[in-house]
């Protein structure tokens, strides 16, 4: 297995760019869920995870947490010892269970050699 490379110092702050068109503001309550996942990898792929999205979202890095910004949807992520805790606040029910699986799918593509990892979602 290939080591991952060490991350380099300081919080990683990558703005994607704005379209022209302004995004709808809303006043209806955020939905809430949040799944806790032991593994003993969990900064590592909380890295993984923030850089990979990095690349087209709006990603906020530092250590031990990261928030990624989703269209319509925010995920915040906490790494500790031996558990990997997300976070996800979306607009709508069908956009947090998009999310949810998001997040997921890519979790377990990052822990190939753990996956499929127990996901326990539960509502807030």
């Amino acid at each position: 297995m290939q080591a991952v490379p060490p991350w380099p110092a300081g919080p990683l702050k990558r703005r994607r760019r704005r379209s022209s068109v302004s995004r709808r503001k809303t006043t209806d309550p955020m939905t809430t869920a949040t799944a806790r996942v032991p593994t003993a990898n969990a900064a590592k792929y909380l890295r993984q995870l923030c850089k990979h999205w990095s690349h087209r979202l709006e990603v906020d890095l530092n250590d031990g947490s990261g928030t990624v910004r989703f269209p319509d949807a925010v995920a915040k992520m906490t790494a500790t010892g031996s558990e990997f805790v997300v976070s996800v606040e979306a607009n709508s029910d069908e956009t947090l269970d998009r999310i949810k699986g998001v997040v997921t799918s890519h979790l377990d593509r990052f822990a190939f050699s753990e996956a499929p990892l127990p996901f326990a979602w539960r509502d807030a």
